[in-house]
């Protein structure tokens, strides 16, 4: 469950709210001390109804200030701070949980795994609503078709007054390109409004003496002058940039008309990427190939913006490693970057495409660019595709979860014994914990891999320990992995004995091995240097000794001497109670780590033994089983 409160989000330049319905809620109580940023719904007339607000300045002589976002628009609003118009928010239980960490974990949907078909739904109605609200705003400030300049431009700058704001996408010159703000005291009172860039105060959008809507410095917006480097051709009185046909760039000192630079309102843009969710809703996850940087490649899951605000351009999360996104930037690109730049739409990472316009899908986008250490070069590889009938990750390892159970970790040293199920969710894969060792985990790093490592580590995702796996594909559970790595001599090595695996699955290993050893029941330990344990061992029944798994072999002279496996995953050669008790540590002989089904006589396996003079374990090579 999560509060009701929806932070206003920034939809390309601009914030909108939810609209809340009228029930009664409870006013700010007497002892509440708002603080700049908390979460308040404010009733407002403009809005018609209560909306979610934030507070933006402290209490001061029992007044605080408020923003809230309506329709495109900014309102700020100064109350008394127990007036019935304010009021605290309280969760509301019909809000769904929304969780988009900060790369530690798997991004959840908006939804959880079994309500996709509502939440598509829910945005397809979203888009419907938006629609309607472009048209309305289109259709209440439209002038008859008789009418004068002046109450024609007066429709114009009651527009530009509601959606405060246009934004200018695809043109050549990305300098240009971004949001023009409406400013209400400059141009003439019955004339056409005038906007100025949000990231240069010296760039203007204007209509010029000869009727054509120029981007243009200070000056040439005082004088009307007709200079700049982007315009429109002469237009009908009343005509909003972002209802002109076509605009010309000023390109190398050339004047062209380039189809792709368009102003925009905010509804449409909001409209564009609407569009593009509910397709996505559809079909969520993205199937990135052919960058040079063969980690980028993979499967990327479409998440739901934090709070759920409409118009949004999509994200996508990489399956296996969750802190690479696929996600659209300022500068109007799809980019692949981390989670840092994904959160704040920052134009840096990996990969990029060209310029698009809004509500283009990031299969639909092209010129794809990979970065080369420090140079960007155009990749015709590379391609981003919907991944038709794939599975999103957080579905993968919710089914994984359902059958994860305890497991047994065998093959190396440090990482031997039971391990038990500490958590399990929906979206992320089940984390374990070794039961004989407080600060041992397995878990699923941030590098998409198993890992056995601190608590530490675990708890912050990281790809370090002391034994790994290959990159999995989500939903792997750690008994499905084949093969683990063990850092030795300065790199990770193959361990060829490490296994994880079903307590049932190192069962069945162990009474194939005994099917193995009845072929051969009697054995020879030969080049022992240091004790006398060489000679002939017979293999006993396993109901005579009362043990269950591995086989055990006794000494054909010195009764009291067995080879037996110990609970720490190796073999040894100790005395009987050692061996009744499976203890080890106690003999003068052992095996490296083995997993189930290992026999004693097993081509490759080191075999160590102590000496007491040196005080020391020895590998000694000259051991022969056979």
């Amino acid at each position: 469950m999560t509060a009701c409160v929806v932070e206003p989000q920034r939809v390309d330049g601009f914030r909108d709210s939810h609209m809340l319905n009228a029930e009664k809620r409870p006013s700010v109580s007497s002892g509440e001390v708002l603080q700049p940023g908390s979460n308040v719904e404010v009733l407002s007339r403009t809005a018609g109804g209560w909306v979610f607000a934030t507070v933006t300045e402290a209490e001061q002589e029992g007044k605080v200030t408020v923003e809230f976002a309506h329709k495109g628009n900014i309102h700020r609003k100064s109350l008394g701070s127990n007036a019935p118009e304010l009021r605290s928010c309280i969760e509301d239980p019909d809000e769904v949980s929304s969780v988009i960490s900060t790369g530690l974990r798997r991004s959840m949907a908006v939804v959880p795994v079994n309500r996709g078909a509502n939440w598509q739904q829910a945005a397809s109605q979203a888009l419907q609503k938006l629609e309607v609200e472009l048209q309305d705003l289109e259709a209440r400030h439209r002038p008859p078709l008789k009418s004068t300049a002046a109450t024609k431009w007066a429709a114009a700058r009651r527009v530009a007054d509601e959606v405060q704001a246009l934004e200018l996408w695809g043109s050549p010159i990305e300098s240009v390109n971004g949001v023009y703000c409406y400013v209400q005291a400059e141009g003439e009172p019955q004339g056409p409004p005038v906007f100025q860039s949000r990231d240069s105060s010296d760039r203007w959008l204007f209509v010029a003496k000869s009727g054509s809507w120029w981007v243009g410095a200070s000056e040439n917006m005082r004088k009307k002058v007709a200079k700049g480097c982007l315009c429109s051709q002469p237009l009908a009185a009343g005509t909003l940039p972002h209802e002109a046909p076509a605009w010309e760039v000023a390109v190398t000192g050339e004047w062209t008309c380039h189809e792709a630079a368009r102003f925009w309102l905010p509804l449409s843009i909001a409209v564009a990427w609407q569009q593009t969710i509910v397709t996505v809703a559809g079909a969520p996850v993205m199937r990135v190939t052919g960058v040079v940087d063969a980690f980028v490649d993979g499967l990327y899951d479409f998440v739901a913006n934090e709070g759920n605000v409409v118009g949004q351009p999509p994200a996508f999360q990489h399956q296996q490693r969750p802190n690479l996104w696929l996600f659209f930037a300022t500068d109007q690109r799809w980019w692949i970057g981390t989670e840092k730049a994904k959160q704040h739409r920052d134009a840096v990472g990996i990969v990029h495409s060209a310029a698009v316009q809004p509500g283009t899908h990031p299969a639909s986008a092209t010129g794809w660019h990979v970065r080369n250490t420090t140079v960007w070069e155009e990749c015709p590889p590379l391609k981003v595709q919907t991944a038709g009938g794939e599975l999103r990750a957080q579905d993968k390892w919710a089914q994984a979860s359902r059958e994860a159970r305890e497991v047994q970790a065998w093959g190396t040293d440090l990482c031997h014994g039971k391990c038990v199920i500490s958590t399990k969710s929906e979206s992320e894969p089940p984390t374990y914990h070794f039961v004989d060792h407080d600060d041992l985990w397995l878990y699923v790093a941030m590098d998409g891999c198993w890992w056995v490592s601190s608590t530490a580590c675990k708890e912050e995702g990281k790809a370090r320990g002391f034994l790994k796996s290959s990159v999995v594909d989500p939903g792997t559970l750690p008994q499905h992995v084949h093969r683990w790595y063990e850092f030795n001599k300065g790199s990770w090595q193959p361990r060829e004995m490490a296994r994880v695996l079903l307590p049932e699955s190192a069962d069945q290993e162990w009474a194939d091995a005994q099917d193995a050893a009845k072929l051969r029941p009697v054995i020879e330990i030969s080049g022992v240097q240091g004790p006398r344990f060489d000679g002939m061992y017979d293999l006993l029944d396993t109901d005579e000794v009362g043990a269950q798994g591995a086989p055990v072999y006794q000494n054909q002279i010195n009764r009291q001497t067995y080879l037996f496996v110990a609970e720490d995953g190796r073999w040894w050669v100790g005395e009987e109670s050692a061996m009744k008790q499976r203890r080890g540590g106690e003999g003068r002989m052992c095996s490296d780590n083995i997993r189930p089904g290992t026999l004693p006589l097993s081509k490759g396996l080191a075999w160590h033994v102590y000496n007491r003079t040196s005080k020391e374990w020895e590998l000694q090579d000259t051991v022969t089983i056979c």
